[in-house]
């Protein structure tokens, strides 16, 4: 008698095993499906005024990987720019380690004969552009509700040539 009430409880810890690794498995392709990715917008005011370039509609969207999202905005280059940097940071803290600049050229979305070229240089056009971040900054943007001090320089032959942050 006691060996069917061991097989019993053995057949019955099996079904609940079972049961709880198809909910796990379940559970685990839920997410993904049925997730949205949040969008955190952030409005951003000159910190100097600028001709020479605007940077507007910046949105910190998460991903589905936990740790990681993108940052996106626009650009809009008033004139010509030879070879622009950005420096983000993220609460005074760079956003690009080690180095503390993006080439802005390597983060716009171009069209093909911009592609073609070589040169970093950017004329004067709408850009729209994305940076990854990932880490504790990516969980500051994500988390605060875009109350994190962002802000983004433009840099041009050595000069910051536009200047933008959610901050005063």
């Amino acid at each position: 008698m006691a060996h069917i009430e061991h097989s019993t409880l053995l057949c019955s810890f099996y079904r609940g095993c079972s049961t709880a690794i198809v909910s796990l498995a379940f559970a685990a392709l839920l997410p993904p499906c049925c997730a949205q990715p949040s969008v955190i917008r952030y409005a951003l005011k000159p910190c100097s005024p600028s001709p020479a370039i605007v940077i507007r509609n910046v949105e910190v969207k998460t991903q589905m990987d936990r740790g990681q999202a993108i940052l996106a905005f626009t650009v809009n280059v008033r004139r010509p720019l030879e070879v622009p940097t950005l420096r983000i940071t993220v609460n005074d803290e760079a956003l690009n380690r080690p180095e503390p600049e993006y080439k802005l050229c390597d983060l716009v979305q171009r069209d093909r004969e911009d592609n073609a070229r070589d040169s970093c240089n950017l004329d004067p056009q709408v850009y729209h552009a994305e940076v990854k971040v990932s880490g504790y900054q990516a969980f500051f943007l994500t988390s605060e509700g875009a109350r994190s001090k962002l802000r983004f320089e433009v840099i041009d032959k050595g000069q910051v040539v536009g200047c933008y942050s959610n901050v005063p």
